[in-house]
């Protein structure tokens, strides 16, 4: 959807998603990231720090649609 054809309220709309899809990845990151580091069996840490990369990735992409 091009910008142009976003204005007003559609357009916070589609900002306000944006940045809640943003930080609920985030916030997956963050939890993955601290059941890795609490986590005393090496390889259950390694895949949640695994699932926390994937995480980030997923919120990389939802910034990168921003239509800023």
């Amino acid at each position: 959807m091009a910008i142009e054809v976003l204005t007003g309220g559609k357009l916070e709309k589609v900002l306000a998603a944006l940045d809640a899809n943003w930080q609920a990845e985030m916030e997956g990151n963050r939890t993955y990231q601290t059941l890795a580091e609490r986590d005393s069996d090496p390889v259950r840490a390694l895949v949640l720090r695994h699932l926390a990369g994937a995480e980030w990735e997923h919120a990389a992409l939802w910034a990168g649609r921003s239509v800023s």
